[in-house]
């Protein structure tokens, strides 16, 4: 029996004991983060760059322009636009209006855009419209301000603003484009061809020069939508030209493959890097809001979060410079052993961290739908060509 109960006495010790030695070893490995990476140094100079260009670029920066695109009638976008820059700079949440400015008005052809013969659809809902003149005329305001803003030569965001508030007012700019664009359908008649491609074209242009400058990846998404808007709408438009045309006049931009810039998400991945550290900086963060035990459990994990290893790892990933190979170990020794250095940095890289393959599948799209639609506006001017009676 004595020694029943001194072989539990030491059973019992070791089973206290050895998670502790064990935590303790752990402790030690990580008692130090690891320095930043030559990728995470590149990354954070460019940040530093980009935001000292973005203070001195207040003037004719369509980017100041497009946040207070959803003011008032009349308020000025510029103005508005520099407040929500200031809110953004500062993080400051509570200064940004979420309100609604005003109500946004119901266009004939947000159905259509979408099927697969878009051309007859749309051209069949706009023909059946009797109310577009009175649509554009409500909304006269709304396309001049967006005329505005295709005017502006220059697009700076910056890398540093995160996504959560975020107040770049898209619904209120993918409709003015419509708009503008429906605007130029109804002058189809009574306009030049040259005026009708010089009107899509600067619409196309400022898209992608919005795809070309930015740092964030939300605004990447919505201008390949804005890009795909101009070709199809631009379509149903040049659709509805008259057959006696013996030449049809294209925007140059569609005739011209979308350029590697244009559809790369190099400048995305550096904002979604900065987000990604951000975030990564506030997940341990001591919140007096939560209880006690958690409290404790985090104060036990934090040690195993090492922030700048954490940001290394994911910068390499991004540039592919380095694979993550961690998270398909699985249980075995090896496997193990790759977590004892900052374990908690590679479970959040191996479990929460999104493919930007869906992404570039998207952008990637662009330049077939452009080859694909020259490809019908040159069989279709050849058989409107035909069409033609001789002189």
């Amino acid at each position: 029996m004595r020694h029943l109960l001194l072989t539990l006495k030491w059973a019992l010790l070791t089973i206290i004991l050895a998670p502790i030695a064990l935590y303790l070893i752990l402790l030690l490995i990580n008692i130090r983060d690891a320095a930043p990476s030559e990728q995470s140094l590149r990354y954070l100079a460019q940040i530093a760059q980009i935001d000292s260009s973005l203070a001195k670029s207040h003037n004719d920066n369509a980017y100041i322009f497009a946040l207070g695109f959803d003011s008032a009638k009349d308020k000025s976008p510029i103005a508005v636009g520099l407040q929500s820059l200031h809110n953004l700079q500062n993080e400051d949440v509570s200064n940004v209006d979420k309100t609604q400015q005003y109500a946004l008005p119901n266009l004939p052809l947000e159905n259509c855009l979408a099927e697969d013969n878009f051309v007859d659809a749309c051209s069949a809902n706009l023909r059946k419209n009797t109310h577009l003149t009175t649509l554009l005329s409500n909304n006269r305001w709304r396309i001049n301000r967006y005329q505005q803003l295709l005017k502006m030569s220059s697009w700076h965001d910056s890398p540093s603003f995160t996504a959560d508030i975020s107040a770049m007012p898209f619904k209120e700019l993918l409709l003015a484009q419509k708009l503008y664009l429906l605007d130029a359908y109804q002058n189809i008649d009574s306009t030049s061809a040259q005026f009708i491609a010089d009107a899509i074209e600067q619409d196309m242009l400022f898209w992608q020069r919005l795809s070309l400058n930015t740092h964030i990846l939300i605004n990447k998404m919505v201008s390949a939508s804005a890009i795909s808007i101009n070709m199809k709408l631009g379509e149903v438009i040049l659709g509805q030209q008259r057959v006696e045309q013996t030449s049809q006049v294209l925007p140059i931009s569609w005739t011209k493959p979308l350029t590697a810039n244009v559809l790369s998400l190099d400048k995305a991945k550096l904002g979604e890097w900065r987000y990604f550290t951000k975030l990564t900086n506030t997940t341990l963060v001591d919140d007096s809001a939560i209880d006690t035990m958690t409290k404790v459990v985090t104060s036990l994990l934090h040690p195993f979060m090492h922030d700048q290893d954490t940001a290394n790892r994911y910068a390499a990933i991004l540039t592919n410079s380095g694979i993550q190979t961690d998270c398909d170990t699985g249980l075995s020794i090896d496997g193990i052993t790759r977590y004892i250095y900052n374990p908690l940095g590679k479970y959040i890289l191996c479990t929460g961290m999104p493919s930007f393959n869906a992404h570039q599948m998207t952008l990637d799209k662009l330049e077939q739908q452009r080859a694909a639609l020259i490809t019908r506006l040159k069989v279709e001017q050849i058989s409107k060509t035909n069409k033609i009676p001789p002189s």
